[in-house]
């Protein structure tokens, strides 16, 4: 499946997620919701593994200690789309109690810990893009022209989208 077909796919099952809940009520909306996020972590599972599927939960939980914005479901109804808002600076010169100073200790730990998140799943990103690349290295490395062209038209395959409607390239 190539990008474009995995984007529409993607956004067909956001606009399906969106319309459905806003026809249910809060609790029903949330056990729908539910559903379709543990039918989602468990294909993730089979597919890459738990590694995966460790890091994306951790960021999940470490992400829910944020401030949020809600947008609108455009569909209606009252479940709405939660948006992170970014890490917030403290001005070390506002802090005036020992309560407040805590209060900061607490956010900034817990800005460390979505930052140590974020490296982690960073590494899983590289290591993935490393793994996909090492066996075009080693082919080019051994003088295999035609191994390479091989190798760089499956990778290109698998993650390469032109969006060039006349191209005969991935």
């Amino acid at each position: 499946m190539n990008q474009q077909t995995i984007s529409q796919a993607a956004e067909k099952a956001m606009q399906v997620t969106l319309s459905e809940t806003a026809q249910l009520s809060n609790e029903d909306a949330s056990e729908y919701l539910s559903a379709v996020a543990t039918t989602a972590i468990s294909m993730l599972r089979s597919i890459d593994g738990e590694s995966f599927v460790y890091g994306f939960l951790r960021s999940a939980l470490a992400s829910l200690g944020q401030e949020v914005g809600v947008a609108e479901n455009p569909f209606g109804g009252t479940a709405g789309i939660a948006v992170q808002v970014g890490a917030r600076q403290i001005d070390p010169n506002q802090i005036h109690s020992l309560q407040e100073l805590r209060e900061a200790l607490h956010q900034a730990n817990e800005q460390l810990l979505d930052r140590d998140i974020q490296l982690v799943n960073q590494k899983a990103v590289l290591q993935r893009v490393l793994r996909d690349i090492a066996p075009i290295l080693l082919a080019h490395a051994s003088g295999n022209a035609d191994q390479v062209k091989g190798l760089l038209d499956a990778f290109c395959t698998r993650h390469v989208l032109i969006k060039k409607p006349d191209s005969q390239l991935h």
